[in-house]
C-alpha cells in the first residue's frame, strides 16, 4: 500500500479512535437509544443461546412468547454476528461489531469512489463524509441500520461492475450483498440498493438510446450491433440473478420473517393503504365480521393518511423537517439534543421526533458534492445517477412534510385553518413509495433514506474534490468565501441578537429525559456551529488557492483532508454517548430481588416512564442516569440476560393479536385513558404474579400487596393463573379468517370479556377452530378434582414438558403463546402419539385431552426455518462450488517446458 493509502487511512482511523475510543478500550459502551436497552441485551441474549447449544429461535421470555428469528431486528444468522463467538466479554465484542461496520461503510465508500476514478484523497474524502456522516454514525444506537449503511457502498459498486462488464460474477456478489443487509436486519436498505441499481439500469438505456455505439465503446469488426432494447434486457437479467441469488442467500431469515410478517401489526390494516391491498380488498369477504353498529372506514383511508393506528400510525414517523436543511451547513446549529435539552429548532411547530440529531456531513463534504453535482445529459452515467439519488432520497426523506403539509402551512400562513382531511404525506414520494411499491408500506422513518443522500454526496464530493485542484476552482473558492462571510455575519447578529431571542424560546416544553431547555447551552451551540463553518471556509479557501496550489500541491490537498477529519470528530464527536460498561456486567438488583418460585411466572412493567423530576432538572449525566433507572426498574429488554419474564415487550414485529389483546384489556380497565394499566383478569390469564408500577394505584386490588421502592411499587398478585391448568368447561367459535384490526378487536372482546364481564379463566376456555377438539370436555366437573393435577416439569426456550393427570376429558391451557411452528407429542400409558395444538383464550395453547396420565412435549421447529435454512444452505454450498470452479480454471498454470 502505497504512502497515499496510509495517510488516507490513518486519518479515517484518527476519527474513528477519537469517537470510538471508549469503545475501543472496552471500559465503556454505548448508553444512548435502543443501542442501550435494546441491542445490547438482545445480542447477548443470544450469544448466551448460542452458548447453550441452542438457536435462539423463540424468546420465551417477552410477552407470552415472541418468535425471535421472525424479528428482523435479530439477526440471528448474520455472519457478521460470528464475531460474538470469540473468547472474551460481550461489551468488548458488541463495541468492536459497531465500529467495525462503521470502518465496511467507510472502506466500501473509499472502493466505489476509486472504482468511480477518484483519486486516493478524493476517495478518501468520500469514506470520512460517508462513515462520520451524522446519518450513518448516529445508526450505532440502532445498529441494524448501520449494517445496513455499511453494506451500501458495496451493493453499488458491484452494481457499477456489473453494468460495466456484463458481469453475472457481480451479480452474484451483488445478491450476496443484499443477503448480509436482509440477515443483518435492514431488509429496507436491501430494497432501497435494488431500486438505486434498476434506477441506474434506466439511465443507462436512456445514455444507449441516443448513443448505442457509445455505451459500449468501438464495436469489433463483424459483432452484431448490440441495441438499447437488448442492452437493457440484459441489465435487467443481470438484476434479476442478483435477486434471486439474495433471496436464496437469505431466505432462512426472509421465510420467518415473512410468516412473522404476516400475523403481526405491519401486515394488518382496516383500510388498504396501496393499490395491491386495494386489490386484494376487493376479494376479500368481511361482511361476516362485521358489526351492524360498526362505523365503516372508507375504502380509500389508509391511502390518503386518515388511519393514524397501529403501524400506519408510525410508517411516517421520524420524518426530516425541510428546515433542518441548516444543519447541512452549520454543525449543530439547531442545538444538541443532549447530554442538556439545547434543541431550540423545537420551536418550530411541526418539529417531529428525531431519528438523527444532526445531518452534518463536513463543510468540504457539501461544497464540493454540489460541484460535483450534475444532471445534464453530458455528464457521465453515475454522476447523474449519484445527482439524482441524492435528489430523491432527500425529498423521500420529508415524508410526512409533503404537499399536502405544505398547503395546510400556506393555507394558516393566509389566515386560513391548517386542519386537512388527508395526512401530511400525501403527494410526497415516501408516501409514493408506500403506495405504488410491493411490500414498502411494512418499512418505517423516512429518514432512514438519509444514508442514500449521505453516500451519493459522499462520492459526488469525491468528484468536486478531483476538480478542486485544478486551475478553474474559482466557483468553489467564492463558494468558501461566500459561507465564511455569512457565517460571520451571522455570529455576529446571534451575539447582538440573543437576548431577544431567549425569551421565545423558553416556550420550549422542557424534555421528560433531558429536562428544562437550556438556552446558553443553545447560545454556545449556535455559535460554535457559525465559527466552525467560517473557520473550516477560510481555511480550505487558503488551501486552494492557486499560489498554494502551484507550489505546494500535495501538501495542500493533504492538508485539506485534514482539515475534513478535524471537521467531523469536532462535528460529530457529541452524537456517541458512552456509559461504564460495568453498568451491564452487573446483576440487575430488581430481577435478584423478584420473588423464587418452582413454577414460572411472569412480570407485568408499566409502559417505560420516566422520574417526573427529571422533566424539571437538567444534568450533563442524565443518560448515565437513564441506563441505571431503565435497568432498575426492568425495562424490557434488560431482563432478557437475567431470565426475567415480562409479560409486555414491544418489538419491531409485534404480533397483532398480542398488540389488540393489550388495548381490549386497558380499554376495558379505563375506557377514558389510553395509558390504563391492563384489567387484572388478564394479568391473571397470563401468569402475572408481579407488577412493577410507576406509581401506586389509589385504590388496593384484592390479593395484591405493594411495597414502596425508590423508583416504583411492587404488587405482589396472589390471583395470577399458574403457567398450566386444565378446565373441563370449552366454548368453541369459528376460527377468525379476518386479520384487520376491527375484526381482530371485536374477537377480543368477545373472548375476554363476554357481555362486558371478565372471564372466569379458572374453570372455562375459549377454543377458535373450524374442527372440533378430538376429546370434547363435557362440562364436568367445573373445578379440578383433587385427584388431578398438572406442571411444568421443564421450560426451556424450544421446549416445554408438561405432566397432567385428568381425572376426566379436559382441555389443558398452556399459557405460552399460540403460533405457527409449536407441535406437541402426548406420551399415555406408554403411547406416544402427535396432538393438534388449539388457539385458546385468544392468544395461549391448548391441547384436548381424555382422562389419564400424561406427559406433553411441547416444541418449536418452525417449517419456515427449515425450509428457509436448507434453501440458504444450498445456495451458499452451490455458490462456493461454482466459485471454486472459477478460481480454479482462472488459476495460471505452469508454462510447459
Amino acid at each position: 500500500m502505497s504512502r497515499k493509502h496510509w495517510i488516507v487511512w490513518g486519518l479515517i482511523g484518527a476519527v474513528c479512535v477519537w469517537i470510538f475510543g471508549p469503545a475501543l478500550l472496552g471500559r465503556s459502551t454505548f448508553s444512548f437509544r435502543d443501542a442501550a436497552h435494546y441491542y445490547h441485551p438482545l445480542f447477548e441474549y443470544e450469544r448466551q443461546e448460542w452458548g447453550a447449544g441452542r438457536p435462539p429461535l423463540w424468546n420465551p421470555w417477552e410477552n407470552a412468547g415472541v418468535p425471535l428469528v421472525g424479528e428482523t431486528t435479530s439477526s440471528i444468522f448474520y455472519p457478521g454476528k460470528l464475531i460474538f463467538a470469540l473468547p472474551g466479554g460481550f461489551t468488548r465484542l458488541w463495541n468492536l461489531y459497531v465500529v467495525g461496520h462503521v470502518l465496511i461503510a467507510a472502506a466500501g465508500a473509499y472502493s466505489l469512489a476509486r472504482r468511480l476514478s477518484a483519486g486516493v484523497p478524493a476517495a478518501g474524502l468520500a469514506a470520512l463524509v460517508y462513515a462520520f456522516s451524522g446519518t450513518v454514525l448516529f445508526g450505532h444506537t440502532n445498529v441494524v441500520f448501520l449494517v445496513g449503511a455499511a453494506w451500501l457502498p458495496w451493493s453499488l459498486a458491484l452494481v457499477e461492475v456489473m453494468f460495466d462488464a456484463r458481469s453475472k460474477l457481480a451479480a452474484v456478489g451483488l445478491g450476496t450483498i443484499w443477503a448480509l443487509m436482509v440477515t443483518g436486519g435492514d431488509p429496507q436498505m436491501a430494497y432501497n440498493s435494488a431500486l438505486a441499481a434498476g434506477f441506474y439500469a434506466v439511465i443507462r438505456w436512456r445514455s444507449a438510446r441516443r448513443d448505442p455505439h457509445g455505451w459500449d465503446g468501438s464495436l469489433a469488426d463483424g459483432a452484431p450491433l448490440v441495441t438499447p432494447s437488448d442492452k437493457f434486457l440484459g441489465q435487467g437479467g443481470l438484476l434479476a440473478i442478483s435477486a434471486v441469488v439474495g433471496l436464496a442467500l437469505a431466505a432462512v431469515q426472509v421465510a420467518p420473517a415473512w410468516e412473522a410478517a404476516g400475523r403481526g401489526v405491519r401486515g394488518s390494516y382496516d383500510a388498504p393503504r396501496n393499490v395491491y391491498e386495494c386489490l386484494g380488498s376487493l376479494t376479500d369477504d368481511t361482511s361476516n365480521t362485521k358489526s351492524e353498529t360498526e362505523e365503516v372506514t372508507p375504502w380509500y383511508a389508509g391511502l390518503v393518511g386518515q388511519t393514524d393506528d397501529g403501524h400506519a400510525g408510525q410508517v411516517y414517523q421520524f420524518s426530516v423537517g425541510p428546515w433542518r436543511a441548516i444543519e447541512l451547513v452549520w454543525p449543530n446549529v439547531g442545538g444538541r439534543q443532549f447530554p442538556t435539552h439545547r434543541r431550540w429548532l423545537e420551536i418550530v411547530p411541526a418539529e417531529g421526533r428525531l431519528w438523527t440529531p444532526s445531518l452534518y456531513l463536513s463543510l468540504a463534504g457539501l461544497v464540493l458534492g454540489a460541484a460535483g453535482f450534475s444532471l445534464r445529459r453530458t455528464a457521465p452515467a453515475w454522476v447523474r445517477w449519484m445527482s439524482w439519488l441524492a435528489v430523491l432520497s432527500a425529498i423521500a426523506s420529508l415524508g410526512e412534510y409533503g404537499p399536502a403539509w405544505l398547503v395546510g402551512e400556506l393555507r394558516a400562513a393566509a389566515g386560513g385553518d391548517r386542519a386537512s382531511s388527508v395526512g401530511g404525506e400525501v403527494g410526497g414520494l415516501y408516501w409514493l413509495l408506500t403506495v405504488v411499491l410491493p411490500g414498502y408500506v411494512y418499512f418505517r422513518y423516512p429518514a432512514k433514506l438519509l444514508v442514500l443522500t449521505s453516500l451519493a454526496v459522499a462520492l459526488l464530493a469525491a468528484r468536486g474534490w478531483d476538480d478542486a485542484w485544478r486551475p478553474a476552482t474559482r466557483g468553489l473558492r467564492r463558494a468558501l468565501v461566500t459561507l465564511a462571510v455569512v457565517s460571520l455575519l451571522l455570529l455576529v447578529g446571534v451575539l447582538v441578537t440573543w437576548p431577544a431571542i431567549v425569551p421565545r424560546l423558553s416556550t420550549i416544553e422542557p424534555d421528560s429525559l433531558f429536562g428544562p431547555f437550556d438556552a446558553d447551552g443553545a447560545w454556545r451551540d449556535v455559535v460554535a456551529g457559525l465559527t466552525q463553518t467560517s473557520l473550516v471556509a477560510l481555511t480550505l479557501f487558503a488551501l486552494t488557492l492557486p499560489v498554494v496550489r502551484r507550489r505546494w500541491s500535495m501538501p495542500a490537498e493533504y492538508a485539506a483532508l485534514v482539515i475534513v477529519a478535524i471537521d467531523l470528530a469536532l462535528a460529530q464527536g457529541w452524537l456517541v454517548p458512552y456509559a461504564p460498561a460495568q453498568y451491564w456486567r452487573s446483576p440487575i438488583a430488581a430481577a435478584q430481588r423478584l420473588p423464587r418460585s418452582p413454577e414460572p411466572y411472569r412480570v407485568y412493567r408499566d409502559a417505560p416512564w420516566l422520574p417526573e423530576v427529571w422533566r424539571n432538572t437538567s444534568m450533563p449525566d442524565r443518560l448515565l442516569q437513564s441506563v441505571l433507572f431503565d435497568r432498575a426498574t426492568l425495562r424490557p429488554k434488560y431482563p432478557l440476560v437475567e431470565r426475567v419474564a415480562m409479560v409486555e415487550s414491544a418489538g419491531s414485529m409485534d404480533q397483532l393479536d398480542n398488540r389488540i389483546l393489550w388495548e381490549v384489556a386497558r380499554k376495558h380497565h379505563d375506557p377514558q385513558s389510553v395509558n390504563a394499566r391492563p384489567d387484572p383478569s388478564v394479568l391473571d390469564l397470563l401468569g402475572v404474579r408481579v407488577s412493577l408500577l410507576s406509581s401506586q394505584p389509589s385504590g388496593t386490588i384484592p390479593g395484591t400487596s405493594y411495597f414502596a421502592g425508590e423508583n416504583m411499587a411492587s404488587a405482589f398478585r396472589a390471583s395470577a393463573r399458574p403457567r398450566v391448568w386444565v378446565v373441563h368447561q370449552v366454548e368453541m367459535l369459528r376460527e377468525l379468517q379476518s386479520r384487520r384490526p376491527a375484526a381482530v378487536r371485536r374477537r377480543t372482546e368477545q373472548v375476554l370479556f363476554p357481555g362486558g364481564q371478565p372471564r372466569d379463566w379458572s374453570t372455562a376456555a375459549v377454543v377458535e377452530s373450524d374442527a372440533p377438539l378430538a376429546v370434547m370436555p363435557r362440562g364436568l366437573p367445573a373445578e379440578p378434582t383433587p385427584a388431578e393435577r398438572c406442571r411444568v416439569t421443564t421450560y426451556e426456550p424450544l421446549r416445554v414438558v408438561v405432566e397432567a393427570r385428568l381425572a376426566t376429558d379436559g382441555l389443558l391451557v398452556l399459557a405460552d403463546a399460540y403460533y405457527p411452528g409449536w407441535d406437541v407429542t402426548v406420551q399415555t400409558d406408554g403411547q406416544t402419539r402427535e396432538a393438534p395444538i388449539v388457539r385458546t383464550n385468544r392468544v395461549l395453547r391448548g391441547v384436548a385431552l381424555p382422562a389419564g396420565n400424561h406427559r406433553l412435549a411441547f416444541r418449536y421447529r418452525p417449517a419456515s426455518v427449515w425450509l428457509g435454512g436448507a434453501i440458504s444452505l444450498a445456495s451458499a454450498a452451490s455458490l462456493l462450488v461454482v466459485a471454486a470452479i472459477v478460481w480454479r480454471r482462472r488459476k495460471p498454470r505452469p508454462a510447459q517446458i
